[in-house]
C-alpha cells in the first residue's frame, strides 16, 4: 500500500531496463493505484518491451484517459501505442499514433527517433524517415542511438557510404553496444567488403546479440534484412 516504494522500485527497474521485472511489478501495482497515469505508463512501456503488444494498447487507452494537463505524459502513451501497432504490423494506425504524439509534444526528440527508426524498418516514407531524424539529431546532437537511427535510414535509402559514416560515429560515440556494430557490417556488405563486414557481424554476435538473422548472415556471409 505504499506508492513511493512501489514507484522507486519501478523506476529503479525501468532504468536498469529490466522490463520483465518491470512488467510483473507495474501490471500489481497498475491495479494497486488505478488511477495513477505515471504507473499505467510504466506498464505500458513494460508491455511493449517484452513483446505483449495489444495488451500494451490496452494499457495505453486506459492511462491516456488519466491524464489531466499534462500534453507530455499524453503525447508519450500515443507513442507507446505507435510502437506498439508499428510491431503489430499496423503501419497506419501506427503512423497515426506517433503523429498525434507529436502534436501533443512536437519538440520531443526521442519520439521523433523512434518514429522514425519504425519508419525505416518498415521501409515506409523513408523521406519523412530522414526529416524526423534530422530534427532528433539537431535538438540532441552526439547521441549515439540517433545516429545509429539516422544511418538505418540511410541505409533504407541506399545510400550506404554514408549510412556507414553515420554507423561508425554512432560506435564512436558508444562503443561496443552489437546493434551498432552489426549495422556497420551491414553497410560494409553492401559496399562490397564482405570480409570486414564478416568481423564486424562476428564482433556483434560476441558482444551478446541474439539476433536470429546475425547467425544466418554469419553461416552464409550474406546480408539479411531484419525480421520484425
Amino acid at each position: 500500500s505504499k506508492y513511493a516504494i512501489w514507484y522507486q522500485v519501478l523506476m529503479l527497474e525501468y532504468q536498469q531496463q529490466q522490463f520483465t521485472d518491470l512488467y510483473k511489478d507495474a501490471r500489481a501495482c497498475s491495479a494497486l493505484f488505478p488511477t495513477l497515469a505515471n504507473v499505467q505508463l510504466l506498464y505500458t512501456i513494460a508491455c511493449v518491451q517484452t513483446g505483449r503488444y495489444q495488451e500494451a494498447l490496452d494499457a495505453a487507452d486506459i492511462g491516456k484517459e488519466l491524464v489531466v494537463n499534462d500534453p507530455a505524459t499524453e503525447a508519450e502513451f500515443y507513442a507507446q501505442k505507435g510502437e506498439a501497432l508499428f510491431l503489430l504490423k499496423d503501419i497506419p494506425q501506427g503512423v497515426a499514433s506517433y503523429e498525434k504524439a507529436l502534436q501533443l509534444d512536437p519538440n520531443n526528440a526521442l519520439t521523433k527517433n523512434n518514429y522514425a527508426m519504425r519508419l525505416a524498418l518498415a521501409n515506409h516514407e523513408l523521406d519523412k524517415a530522414r526529416k524526423l531524424i534530422d530534427e532528433a539529431i539537431e535538438n540532441a546532437p552526439k547521441q549515439a542511438p540517433f545516429c545509429d537511427t539516422k544511418g538505418i535510414v540511410l541505409f533504407q535509402q541506399g545510400k550506404y557510404t554514408e549510412a556507414f559514416t553515420y554507423f561508425e560515429l554512432a560506435n564512436q560515440l558508444q562503443p561496443n553496444d552489437r546493434n551498432f556494430v552489426e549495422h556497420l557490417g551491414d553497410a560494409l556488405f553492401k559496399l562490397g567488403d564482405v570480409q570486414q563486414a564478416l568481423l564486424y557481424w562476428k564482433q556483434a554476435k560476441n558482444l551478446g546479440s541474439k539476433n536470429t538473422m546475425l547467425d544466418k548472415k554469419i553461416q552464409t556471409k550474406t546480408y539479411y534484412a531484419p525480421v520484425y
